[in-house]
């Protein structure tokens, strides 16, 4: 598997697959099959190509510049994870600003992909808590919210902000982290925005 692809079964870390083996299972996920396994930070290019994740990066940039035009971004490697039905990420935050873009089943286009559980920065002091459990993070932390992501449409998710995001169908998921030359843009709300079209 690519360098950083790592594989997961609920909070329990598994050995990687071998190539061959990984190319059977993405086809099964997508298929809808049940499977528990969930496959995290894998090279987008090794997934897509490098002409598709070059696409997608230019629009992730694109998206980025509307929040972020006040001050200088990098965009930093993507990746991409792909997450059976009914498989989590529990809560957790992020130190950069990331945009996560999910595709599924191509027979199941409008379908909700990913349901999103969302806490604003103000949290981040409970999170140490309940770090990696979000049935804790929802009995201890206030001000949440939660949207249902469909597939095509990219989530924008300031850094700091707990959250927690389940699969509620099979699908996987392109991810861009942004790096800026300020840490003034750091609202102290959950700032999400949906974007259709890709």
């Amino acid at each position: 598997m690519p360098a950083g692809t790592t594989v997961w079964e609920d909070n329990k870390q598994l050995e990687s697959f071998t190539s061959a083996e990984l190319v059977t299972w993405t086809k099964r996920v997508l298929e809808g099959e049940q499977l528990l396994a969930r496959v995290l930070n894998m090279s987008m290019s090794s997934l897509i190509g490098a002409e598709k994740s070059q696409e997608y990066r230019q629009r992730a940039a694109e998206v980025a510049a509307e929040f972020l035009s006040q001050d200088m971004f990098h965009q930093n490697q993507p990746n991409a994870n792909i997450t059976p039905r009914g498989t989590r990420t529990e809560v957790h935050h992020d130190s950069a600003h990331h945009i996560s873009t999910v595709f599924g089943s191509a027979t199941r286009r409008h379908s909700p992909a990913k349901l999103w559980l969302l806490w604003p920065s103000t949290e981040l002091r409970h999170l140490a808590s309940c770090y990696s459990n979000t049935n804790a993070a929802l009995q201890q932390m206030d001000h949440g919210s939660f949207l249902v992501q469909l597939s095509g449409e990219s989530v924008f998710v300031p850094p700091n902000s707990p959250h927690a995001v389940i699969a509620l169908d099979s699908s996987y998921l392109h991810g861009h982290t942004f790096t800026t030359e300020s840490y003034a843009h750091e609202p102290s709300t959950v700032l999400v925005n949906i974007k259709a079209g890709y």
